[in-house]
């Protein structure tokens, strides 16, 4: 005998006068001060969602739940107009890295830290010749964003990683990287041409592994301390959502309950920004985290350029 106690489907789970019909034993072996705990947390936290009406309301649920909402994202585009990054003043810089076959998008992104806040410079690259295919499947903006300079269109119907090499070294004549987070697929071109130069950290796509990092990208989005206003990287996170486990693990991917399914969804570079941030967090949170200061760092740097092996 089987007997299962839940909300209606119809039912609106922020309902808290209705949780006694999902808890039988409300105030006894679960208290109202603990869900309405929980619900809060889930209305303010995307990817708990699931999990609370799983658990918590007796709901089935998709594996795939909503993740950033326009609202909240909105605040870290507005914030590039309230925060400006300190070119004088210490900071933490890191390089994430995703690189994509030959025919496909392949996304970095420069992550500065200072103050509490991470300013996120994007970049992306594809071949060329696939420009006719891309407008067709996925819309206009892509001849939009290559024209204002937020897409980089390499020649050819392969990309072109020397691209991508040329603008890690303007980044790196800018500012002290510290670290080079990458996806380990398809990664030894990579690994041979920067290795040398940086201390390159691998970082296993694996919902295990990534779901930490997912998590603390996702705070520092809901207290506000993203500062991004990149049209591109915006449209990635509009593209994404998140796939949990029973564990409570998650891992954003491409939201393929929409119209376009996933050939028509990019979210590179949005994982990048992920492995950037949720690095920094990890080291941050462990005392680990050593801020390079500008002021005596500038001769080092000049040494550093120079023995660069690659233009």
């Amino acid at each position: 005998f089987c007997l299962l106690y839940c909300l209606p489907e119809d039912a609106d789970w922020r309902d808290e006068s209705l949780y006694q019909m999902a808890n039988p034993s409300l105030g006894v072996t679960c208290s109202k001060e603990f869900l309405h705990k929980m619900r809060v947390q889930a209305e303010q936290t995307p990817s708990l969602q699931t999990e609370f009406k799983c658990k918590n309301l007796g709901l089935w649920c998709n594996s795939e739940s909503a993740w950033i909402n326009y609202t909240n994202w909105q605040v870290c585009i507005d914030n590039s107009k309230k925060y400006k990054f300190d070119p004088k003043k210490p900071y933490f810089a890191t390089i994430g890295i995703d690189l994509s076959k030959r025919n496909d998008l392949t996304g970095a992104v420069l992550c500065l830290y200072q103050d509490g806040k991470y300013f996120l410079e994007s970049k992306s690259y594809f071949p060329k010749d696939s420009m006719r295919e891309r407008i067709t499947h996925e819309g206009e903006m892509w001849q939009s964003w290559v024209d204002k300079g937020l897409l980089t269109a390499t020649q050819g119907k392969t990309i072109d990683y020397q691209c991508l090499y040329k603008d890690i070294r303007k980044w790196a004549e800018k500012y002290t990287i510290s670290e080079i987070l990458y996806d380990p697929y398809s990664s030894n071109e990579l690994i041979n041409e920067l290795s040398d130069s940086f201390e390159m950290i691998e970082v296993q796509q694996s919902l295990r592994y990534l779901s930490p990092m997912t998590k603390a990208f996702e705070s520092c989005v809901l207290n506000g301390d993203i500062v991004c206003d990149n049209p591109v990287l915006s449209w990635m996170v509009s593209n994404a959502t998140v796939y949990s486990d029973a564990n409570g693990n998650i891992k954003v991917i491409k939201n393929t309950n929409e119209k376009g399914g996933n050939n028509s969804k990019r979210i590179d570079n949005l994982i990048c920004s992920i492995m950037c941030v949720g690095r920094t967090e990890s080291l941050r949170e462990n005392g680990e985290l050593i801020m390079t200061d500008p002021n005596k760092t500038e001769e080092s740097l000049e040494n550093f350029l120079s023995s660069l092996k690659w233009e």
